[in-house]
């Protein structure tokens, strides 16, 4: 399927992805049939992919027996932060045939998972109605009808705020001068020292003993441990040492200004390594921040893969599916060019093997992963709008001059 291509100073203000399911009419037997079916295709903006399932069902119910057709839509996967539709929409139409064909707007549905979404159609709708009529009048017997789905979305709900992330460390204060928790970490009390790759630090070992589970088997194992004043880190920089130590004893973090994935894998290694109490919210909150470090800048597709690898092998879920996304939506023709095993290039091969490995729990790689975003989000119709937002209460398909429809970005 070609592209329509414009070319805009901004960026789009609404995007709509219009996904077409093509259904085979088949009569009940003896009268009675009860049947389901489910299709699944993607919805890949940017840093943002989420798979959706669309579900189609008949029963018959009640004497004498009353066909009745339903339809929803709902995720696939429970994810942390996601951009939510604005408004869903289906309708149908039986094909080389005017009889048939309507359309309405899907209503939300409480689901098991409050951070899914799911919508679907009103049962005693006139849709519901036409929709029966369509698939039990015989004469349709054979035919194809096509059930369409639209979802429109806010570009700017793209623009993640991770703001729904829970058990964030905050920064430290800017004036700590009668802050208590600071003043541990005064030498004056410090009887405990730490060796690490490039210097020393002096620490309180009461302090470390109360904020870290590590310490506290360390010191109380046996009476070695007890009397111990020193413990050596060699693999370690004393600068995040430092940080890991702060947040531990104050429980708050100052994020680095030169955070990278390696200087992220250091303090997230070190912090599993002194287990702290709340170790789970810094790792949190190093994730959010390579989060937000990612979407500053992709269009490089190097720094996007070398993110990946990282995120895949520290288990970083979020950062992993971002990466992904972005690849599927700005790189996806480039990246299976240059990182292949036959790629001339030796880091890309290396890293191309990375991320063939599966993750924990057996997950499926990254690479199957990237190619499964790229079949189903291929299955969608992407639709741009600029200018002026359009009214939730009469969404329709945009058919100006003013639309820009895709099929392929790469």
């Amino acid at each position: 399927m070609g592209a329509v291509a414009k070319v805009y100073d901004e960026d789009p203000t609404e995007i709509t992805f219009v996904y077409d399911w093509s259904v085979q009419i088949f009569q009940p037997v003896n009268g009675f049939n009860v049947f389901g079916d489910t299709e699944t295709f993607c919805t890949n903006y940017r840093n943002a992919s989420h798979e959706w399932m669309v579900h189609l069902y008949r029963t018959n119910f009640g004497v004498p027996s009353r066909p009745r057709i339903h339809l929803y839509l709902e995720q696939s996967r429970v994810v942390t932060t996601h951009p939510s539709p604005k408004e869903c929409k289906f309708s149908f139409r039986l094909l080389e045939d005017d009889t048939y064909h309507g359309s309405v707007t899907a209503v939300r549905s409480v689901t098991t998972f409050s951070s899914m979404d799911s919508f679907r159609v009103p049962r005693d709708s006139q849709f519901v109605e036409s929709l029966t009529q369509c698939f039990t009048n015989q004469s349709n017997s054979g035919k194809t009808i096509v059930i369409t789905v639209d979802l429109l979305f806010s570009t700017e709900s793209f623009n993640l705020g991770f703001s729904n992330w829970m058990s964030m460390v905050p920064a430290p204060p800017a004036d700590i001068t009668n802050d208590f928790r600071f003043k541990v970490l005064n030498s004056e009390g410090a009887d405990f020292t730490i060796h690490c790759r490039d210097g020393d630090l002096k620490i309180s070992k009461s302090a470390l003993f109360l904020s870290s589970d590590y310490f506290r088997f360390l010191f109380t194992a046996n009476d070695e441990g007890l009397m111990s004043k020193e413990q050596s880190v060699p693999d370690y920089n004393l600068e995040s040492v430092r940080k890991v130590l702060v947040f531990m004893i104050t429980g708050t973090f100052e994020m680095p200004d030169n955070l990278t994935p390696e200087l992220a894998r250091e303090l997230i290694d070190i912090t599993m390594h002194f287990k702290p109490l709340n170790r789970d919210a810094l790792r949190n909150t190093i994730h959010r921040a390579l989060c937000k470090l990612l979407v500053k800048d992709f269009l490089v597709l190097d720094k996007i893969v070398h993110f990946l690898v990282f995120a895949h092998e520290m288990n970083l879920s979020q950062l992993k599916l971002m990466c992904m996304s972005i690849i599927v939506y700005e790189h996806y023709k480039r990246f299976k060019q240059q990182y292949n095993e036959e790629s001339p290039n030796a880091d890309h091969r290396a890293l191309h093997e990375r991320l063939r490995r599966s993750g924990l729990l057996l997950t499926v790689s990254p690479l199957s992963r990237i190619d499964s975003i790229r079949r189903q989000s291929l299955k969608c119709r992407r639709v741009f709008r600029y200018g002026a937002q359009s009214n939730l209460n009469s969404f329709q398909m945009p058919r100006n001059s003013n639309d820009t429809m895709w099929s392929d970005l790469d």
